[in-house]
C-alpha cells in the first residue's frame, strides 16, 4: 500500500486505467495517456507486471499467468550457456528481480545495435553515452538486478564487454584505467543536482575526426574553432587546458536571472579540472568571454550587453558580468575564477563563490574506479519548482491542459518530488566489464 500510495502520483501523470470489470480478479491495467494507437499497456499483479505494445497481446499474456497446465520441459535453456552463467554469476542472485538480455540473439531481429541510432545527433548526450551504446552491440548478455524496500531502491545494469572490446575511437569515452576516479561537484548550499565525468578530453577533441567518421557525435564540430582548441588543444599541436575531470552542477542562487516564460533560473556552473593551470589565466579570460557571448545568443540580448567587473573572494579573483535590468527584475551576474586546478564557469556570481569556498574547505571528492557519477536531491529541485508554481501551471495549459487539469497535474509532481529523499547514479568500465548503478531514497 505504501508503495503504491508513493508512485501513484507519477502513475496518474502517464497512464490511464482501462477495463476494470474485464479484468478486475487478474490485475489492474493502465495504458500510456497518448495516442491509443502507439500506447504500452501494462497488467500489474500483487506478483508480477506485464507490458505490451497492444491489448489482445496483454490479455493472453496475464490469461497465461493463471493456467494450472503444467508446462512441457524445455529441450534447451540459456541457464546451459556458458556466457549466461558468467553474467548470471557477475550480477549475484540475491536480489529481489533479475533480468537477463542475449544482445546477439536480439542483435538478429533488429539489426545492427540492437536498433539503437547510430547518430547521438545531441553532443552532449554523445559524450555520456556513444561508448555505451557501442558496447551493447559487443556483449554476449546485459544483465540487471533490482533491490527494493520501504526506504530504498536500487538498480543495476551490466554487460559483458569492456572498452579493450571496441575500436579505439569509441574507447575514447571510458576513463581506462584502474586508481582513476571521478570527482563529485561541491555540495554548496542550495544544490540541487550534479554530474561528473572523467574522459580522456583531449584524445577524444583531436580525434574527432574519427569520432565524426563512425558517426559517434555529428554535432562533435559545433567545438571547433578557438574555444574547442583552447579547451582540449589542437591537433598535432599544443595541449589543451582541459584535464580529466568535469562536473555540471546546479544549485538555488539570486543572481542566475530568468528565463522567457518568467521561470526564477538556478544558478549553474561548469567546473573543469586543468592540466596546466599555473600558464591558464589568461586563456581563462579568454574563455569566459566565449561563455558570455552564448548566454546572449540564448537570452536574446544585445551584442556587448555586460558590465565587466572583479572582486576577491577567499583570497581568489572572480571575473564576473552584469547588465542594466529594469526594477523589479532578476538579475543575471555570470561569473568565473580559477581555485588552483580547477576553473569555475558559471551562471551565478553568488554560486560561484559558493563553489570556492567547498573547494577551499573540503576539496573535491573522488569517487575512485568511477568514470560518470550523478546525484539529484529532492527536497531542493521541490523548493524549486513551489517558486515557480505558477510559471509551470500556466505551462501546462499553454501545452493543452485546463486550468484545474493543470493544477492537479502540478500537484501531483509535487506529491512524487516530495515523496523522494535523493537519486544517485554511477558507472564503470574496466576490463570485460560495464557497470551502470541507479540508487535512490524515499523519505
Amino acid at each position: 500500500l505504501r508503495n503504491r500510495m508513493r508512485f501513484a502520483p507519477l502513475i496518474r501523470l502517464g497512464l490511464k486505467r482501462i477495463d476494470r470489470l474485464e479484468f478486475a480478479k487478474q490485475a489492474h491495467v493502465y495504458r500510456t495517456r497518448w495516442d491509443k494507437n502507439e500506447a504500452t499497456f501494462f497488467g500489474i499483479n500483487e506478483d508480477w507486471i506485464v507490458v505490451t505494445t497492444n491489448k489482445e497481446l496483454l490479455k493472453k499474456t496475464i490469461d497465461l499467468q493463471f493456467l494450472n497446465e503444467e508446462p512441457e520441459p524445455l529441450p534447451k535453456t540459456l541457464a546451459g550457456e556458458a556466457a549466461f552463467k558468467g553474467m548470471d554469476a557477475r550480477m549475484g542472485a540475491d536480489h529481489l528481480a533479475r533480468a537477463f538480455l542475449d544482445t546477439n540473439r536480439l542483435i538478429e531481429v533488429t539489426g545492427d545495435n540492437l536498433g539503437i541510432p547510430e547518430e547521438i545527433s545531441d553532443p552532449v548526450l554523445g559524450l555520456f553515452l556513444g561508448g555505451v551504446v557501442e558496447l551493447i552491440g559487443h556483449g554476449d548478455f546485459a544483465g540487471f538486478t533490482l533491490d527494493y524496500s520501504d526506504k530504498k531502491l536500487r538498480f543495476r545494469a551490466g554487460i559483458d564487454v569492456g572498452p579493450e572490446d571496441i575500436s579505439e575511437e569509441y574507447g575514447l569515452f571510458f576513463s581506462g584505467g584502474d586508481g582513476v576516479g571521478v570527482g563529485l561537484p561541491p555540495k554548496v548550499p542550495g544544490y540541487i543536482g550534479g554530474v561528473s565525468l572523467c574522459r580522456s578530453f583531449g584524445d577524444w577533441y583531436q580525434k574527432r575526426e574519427d569520432a565524426v567518421r563512425v558517426a559517434l557525435i555529428p554535432g562533435v564540430e559545433s567545438f571547433d574553432g578557438d574555444v574547442g582548441d583552447l579547451l582540449m588543444g589542437k591537433a598535432g599541436g599544443d595541449d589543451g587546458l582541459l584535464g580529466n575531470n568535469v562536473m555540471f552542477l546546479s544549485a538555488h542562487a539570486d543572481d542566475a536571472g530568468i528565463d522567457g516564460n518568467g521561470i526564477k533560473l538556478p544558478g549553474f556552473a561548469f567546473v573543469v579540472d586543468l592540466a596546466n593551470p599555473n600558464d591558464a589565466d589568461e586563456s581563462l579570460v579568454r574563455l569566459f568571454r566565449a561563455a558570455l557571448v552564448d548566454l546572449e545568443k540564448n537570452n536574446d540580448l544585445p551584442g556587448n550587453a555586460w558590465n565587466n567587473g572583479t572582486e576577491k573572494h577567499q583570497g581568489i579573483t572572480i571575473t564576473y558580468a552584469s547588465r542594466e535590468v529594469a526594477e523589479g527584475e532578476v538579475q543575471m551576474i555570470p561569473a568565473s575564477a580559477r581555485y588552483k586546478n580547477w576553473f569555475i564557469v558559471s551562471s551565478s556570481r553568488q554560486l560561484c563563490r559558493g563553489i570556492i569556498d567547498q573547494l577551499s574547505s573540503r576539496g573535491v571528492t573522488v569517487l575512485k574506479g568511477e568514470d560518470l557519477a550523478l546525484d539529484l536531491r529532492f527536497d531542493e529541485l521541490s523548493r524549486f519548482f513551489a517558486v515557480n508554481q505558477r510559471q509551470y501551471e500556466a505551462e501546462l495549459v499553454r501545452s493543452g491542459r485546463p486550468v484545474e487539469q493543470a493544477k492537479v497535474d502540478y500537484q501531483n509532481i509535487e506529491k512524487f518530488l516530495k515523496g523522494m529523499k535523493y537519486l544517485r547514479c554511477s558507472s564503470s568500465a574496466s576490463s570485460g566489464t560495464f557497470e551502470f548503478s541507479l540508487e535512490g531514497e524515499f523519505k
